[in-house]
Parts: structure tokens; sequence; C-alpha cells
């Protein structure tokens, strides 16, 4: 019983952690297209004032195809975008 509260909760958690619609608006703004939303980029991604990591594969600005990077976005600073 207490093994699938823990699930639950780190699962809320980790989807809490990404930010689909903040991630695709910055990588668009920056000339990315093709973009994938891939998930959670995981625990050490991004600083420590980063409220959500999200994982992409985009076709980047100068056409390179299958790059793959984290969206971090903060709560006072915007994104960014980390490969």
């Amino acid at each position: 019983m207490h093994k699938s509260i823990i699930t639950i909760i780190a699962a809320a958690l980790l989807t809490a952690c990404v930010n689909e619609d903040d991630a695709k608006r910055t990588l668009r703004d920056a000339g990315y297209k093709n973009i994938k939303i891939k998930g959670y980029g995981g625990p050490f991604s991004c600083g420590e004032g980063d409220m959500s990591t999200t994982r992409f594969v985009a076709t980047n600005p100068v056409g390179r195809k299958g790059v793959e990077g984290v969206v971090c976005c903060g709560l006072l600073e915007g994104c960014t975008i980390r490969h």
C-alpha cells in the first residue's frame, strides 16, 4: 500500500516538473522546428532555481535534425535551452 502511494506522489511531482507549453514556445521563438516533447528532463538537467525541466528533440535553427536537449524554466528568469 505504501509503495503505491509513494509511486503516485512521485509521478505527480515529475509531471509537475514538465512545462510543455513554455518549452514549445521557447523553442519556436529560438527558431527550432519539428519539436517533439519527450517528458521530464531529469533531476540534474537544470539549475537550482528552475521550476521545470522538459526534454525535447527538434530541428535546430540551422537545419540540423534530431537535436536533443532540455528547456529549463524558472519562476523569475524565464526559460533557457540547454544541450
